[in-house]
């Protein structure tokens, strides 16, 4: 079966790559109209692909997942191949591929939002959970991610880098140190920072590694890390651009569009939530301990109580004016006591001298949204 046959038209028709291929040789003889057009450019039928040489050999198979470096790419397909023999004619290799390129980019880009999201709600260790997000977009999303924050001081800080070579990945520190991010730069991450507005380079040019770099030797090695497309899109927090997340595409040979935009638009979104949860957090702690400092040294008993009626708060003066005559010698063990056996201790008298309902207690009346006026107590211990 020879180049030139009167099917070649029928299978050009055909909307899924086809290969027909010797099994003398194991060389593609013929290559459909679709499957030049998935390889982006003339399919090269000299190739000796794997799958090509099992369906030669006599295998029968589908489902076979298959890589294809392209002109515009890796792409990803599923084969199917088995030999055949036309009547009257020589035994001939088929090979029929579905292209699931964007189907697998839709997984991964998925996959990574659903496991980012899954991270970033259960961390408030800022930094450290800004690397481990790093990690999740590599290989999934991009070659490289760089998560990069913006200081009180003007300066950009690249607090997390992660690419998919261990070996670029263990030099990558030492150009972090070398040349750290110009916040002025025109082009990349400060420019994104400046202006709130993401950026897509489906080509990086070189003109912007030229205006990116700042000098000879940061611009050799920005050409040789061999950046091919990239994505930087703003983090925000508390209403403000706080830094930037910037992936980029390298040896994959993978090119973004604006379906990896978006995906990479939700996961910056998710991050910059995440930035703003842990700044409220840490204010909040803050807070916390500063109340905590002020609490601690007052002489006076001071409790905070839930809707349940358990303490949520105590200071020392309260464990030893209430927790010490009961048995709880410190604020754990206070903490911890059910609020029945805390309320039977003691027995509460008002100013007359009478048993004071501990309904009509203010903290109670609180509870229920009441405004309470202060009362004096007394109380003594139960026998």
């Amino acid at each position: 079966m020879a180049g030139g046959g009167w099917y070649e038209p029928v299978l050009d028709l055909m909307p899924a790559p086809l290969l027909l291929i010797a099994p003398a040789s194991g060389r593609a003889f013929f290559a459909n109209r679709a499957a030049h057009a998935a390889f982006g450019g003339a399919f090269p039928l000299d190739a000796e692909a794997p799958e090509q040489l099992r369906v030669t050999a006599g295998e029968r198979f589908t489902g076979l997942r298959v890589e294809w470096e392209t002109p515009a790419g890796r792409r990803t397909l599923i084969a199917s191949g088995d030999t055949i023999v036309p009547p009257g004619r020589e035994p001939v290799s088929v090979l029929t591929f579905e292209d699931v390129t964007e189907l697998e980019a839709e997984r991964r880009r998925s996959d990574a939002l659903a496991d980012a999201a899954a991270l970033l709600a259960g961390s408030l260790d800022f930094e450290a959970t800004l690397k481990v997000l790093a990690q999740l977009a590599v290989p999934r999303l991009a070659d490289w991610c760089f998560v990069e924050l913006l200081r009180d001081d003007g300066s950009i800080d690249r607090v997390a880098i992660e690419a998919a070579d261990p070996e670029v990945l263990a030099r990558a520190g030492e150009y972090d140190r070398r040349y750290p991010l110009d916040p002025d730069s025109p082009v990349g991450s400060p420019k994104v920072i400046r202006t709130g507005e993401p950026d897509l380079q489906t080509e990086i040019p070189d003109a912007m590694l030229v205006a990116a770099a700042q000098d000879d030797e940061h611009l050799a090695i920005l050409r040789g890390l061999g950046f091919r497309s990239s994505m930087i899109m703003p983090l925000r927090a508390g209403g403000r651009v706080v830094g930037d997340l910037a992936l980029v595409s390298a040896e994959s040979g993978r090119r973004f569009g604006e379906a990896d935009l978006a995906a990479a638009q939700e996961l910056a979104d998710r991050c910059g939530l995440y930035l703003d949860n842990a700044r409220l957090y840490g204010e909040l702690a803050r807070a916390r301990d500063e109340l905590e400092a002020i609490l601690a040294g007052v002489a006076d008993a001071v409790t905070v109580q839930g809707h349940d009626g358990r303490l949520t708060y105590v200071n020392d003066a309260a464990v030893r004016l209430l927790g010490e005559p009961l048995g709880y010698r410190d604020r754990a063990a206070l903490l911890a006591a059910p609020p029945g056996e805390l309320a039977s201790g003691f027995e509460m008298l008002g100013e007359d001298g009478k048993p004071f309902p501990l309904d009509q207690l203010p903290g109670r009346r609180a509870l229920l949204g009441e405004e309470a006026e202060p009362v004096i107590l007394r109380y003594r211990v139960r026998a």
